[in-house]
């Protein structure tokens, strides 16, 4: 179905890499496609992303062409029962996936839509990485699962399988995500509006996150940010996106009644390339596990991050400038997305985010005054 692995592999000049979304799942994709374009350096590869993910990956410099699939249009035509809609954009992606001819196709999602995806271009080879959780969803049966080895290994490590596989180099894992000047230019412009001067160094805290249980209570974070306003030379901004829809309304109205000092409100006012440039000219992000946290992490910035229910060492973030904060509490780790208690998170205090933030900022900006 999914193709068999020769002894010594044909000539592949066509790959398809497939991971249509979220935001921390694209970022942990990023080494591979370095990897990838390390391993076959004459190939053209192609990545296939959710709409809403294109800011991060169009104009990468490892790539020859993004394919940008509507997904969103799709849910929204399948909630509705436009089946003729639906139809007509399956097909229309059908024909685009079969005119690139592609050798290789490489599933880093391991679900359904991404295994519609696999069926959809036909590559000649298929395969698929194990990921954070194994392929699911029927995934493995439309591309052949690499062993990702041991399950304690963080997932840009699982993902790089893929690459060891096909007889790549992987010791060294890299990001790359390139930040546009136009993005750069405007948050240097709505910084400036909100009275935050080139000379003024910035924090970045993000409060919110997809899962509920993931998202530390907004009363510990206006008390750490007060503390923060008082002893830090720094402005501080507050960002919140998509990935919390409507739900975060209710954290953010409750964040900001709560405030006593002078914050730089962003929250869903920036893009994904305005959020890149944001953390460029940041010198330290304070955020949940979510999107947001990624991106800082794979630009080098400094980070404090706040984990409850996961696995730092799987899904957390890679590498050494970021401190985690986390509480075992005994049913952690899990996979609850709505969890009532959220006793993870509740018993991490301000005074240990506060501490680890002049840490950092010790560490990397000098002394407080």
């Amino acid at each position: 179905m999914f193709g068999q692995l020769p002894k010594s592999l044909p000539p592949i000049h066509r790959i398809l890499l497939i991971q249509p979304s979220r935001i921390g799942d694209i970022v942990f994709s990023l080494p591979t496609l370095r990897a990838l374009r390390r391993t076959f350096p004459q190939s053209r590869i192609t990545w296939l992303v959710d709409d809403r993910c294109r800011e991060l990956v169009e104009g990468h410099p490892d790539l020859d062409e993004t394919l940008v699939v509507p997904f969103k249009m799709l849910e929204k035509d399948l909630k509705d029962r436009e089946w003729k809609k639906v139809w007509r954009t399956v097909a229309g992606l059908k024909r685009t996936l079969r005119a690139g001819s592609f050798d290789l196709s490489l599933d880093l999602h391991g679900l359904a839509k991404s295994a519609l995806l696999v069926w959809l271009a036909g590559a000649r080879l298929r395969l698929g990485s194990a990921n954070t959780n194994g392929m699911k969803e029927f995934s493995g049966f439309f591309s052949r699962e690499i062993p990702a080895g041991p399950e304690d290994r963080h997932t840009v490590e699982r993902n790089l399988a893929v690459i060891r596989y096909l007889g790549g180099e992987t010791t060294r894992p890299e990001f790359d995500l390139p930040v546009s000047g136009e993005a750069q230019r405007e948050v240097r412009e709505i910084l400036s509006q909100a009275g935050c001067g080139e000379e003024d160094r910035l924090i970045v805290i993000h409060p919110g996150a997809g899962w509920l249980s993931r998202r530390w209570p907004a009363d510990r974070y206006a008390a750490l940010i007060q503390r923060l306003h008082r002893d830090l030379p720094a402005k501080i901004a507050v960002i919140g996106g998509p990935e919390g829809g409507s739900k975060e309304d209710h954290l953010f109205q409750e964040l900001f009644s709560r405030l006593e000092v002078p914050v730089i409100n962003l929250v869903r006012r920036l893009g994904l390339q305005a959020l890149l440039a944001l953390f460029k000219r940041a010198q330290l992000f304070i955020g949940n596990e979510a999107g947001p946290m990624h991106l800082a992490n794979a630009l080098g910035l400094p980070a404090v991050v706040l984990i409850g229910p996961t696995i730092p060492e799987r899904t957390g973030p890679f590498g050494t400038t970021a401190r985690v904060i986390r509480q075992m509490v005994g049913c952690n780790p899990c996979r609850e997305r709505n969890c009532p208690d959220l006793k993870c998170l509740a018993a991490i205090e301000v005074s240990q985010v506060e501490e680890a933030a002049h840490s950092l900022w010790k560490l990397h900006c000098g002394p407080a005054h």
